[in-house]
């Protein structure tokens, strides 16, 4: 479509629609861009200064880069090795135990050497052992008490138990 079949009033709109797009600071580079993309050979010596910049910056910015990744990388370093030492030196674990400890820092996703430590030392920790089954504490009954007449001791021994209930709820 050309110029010429437009109408003087959707010419005058594209114009002023161009002009505000070409003059705002947020759309101009994208203006000039979509320009030379549709025209290839129309210099815009604002464009080609601006990529040559870039051109001539980006060997500086990627030097800049690998040195803040390195540099990144040693910080992480030091700080590992030093978390390493202070837990060695508090004696909380051995260097023997280290390589473990990361182990299970990786596979249970623990990010605190710490907290890795505690885990690590609880799971070495045997546990308490615990009776194969229930045995209720019985008191053991005298059973010259008994005598003859175990109805009169269980008597005895239920009147003891009701007083001692009666004696605690009055306190």
């Amino acid at each position: 479509m050309s110029l010429e079949d437009i109408d003087d009033e959707t010419r005058d709109e594209l114009a002023q629609l161009a002009n505000k797009l070409a003059n705002s600071p947020s759309t101009r580079n994208e203006f000039l861009r979509l320009a030379r993309k549709a025209s290839p050979d129309m210099s815009i010596p604002e464009l080609d200064m601006q990529d040559n910049m870039n051109a001539a910056m980006k060997p500086f910015q990627d030097k800049i880069s690998s040195l803040e990744n390195k540099l990144y990388e040693k910080e992480v370093t030091d700080r590992i090795m030093s978390n390493r030492q202070n837990l060695i030196d508090s004696g909380k674990i051995s260097r023997e135990d280290i390589p473990e400890i990361e182990k299970l820092m990786v596979d249970k996703k623990i990010p605190d050497y710490n907290t890795a430590t505690e885990f690590y030392r609880l799971q070495k920790e045997s546990a308490k052992p615990t009776p194969g089954m229930y045995q209720p504490k019985t008191p053991m009954v005298d059973v010259k008490k008994i005598g003859n007449n175990p109805t009169m001791w269980a008597r005895d021994e239920a009147s003891k138990a009701i007083s001692e209930l009666m004696q605690n709820r009055n306190h």
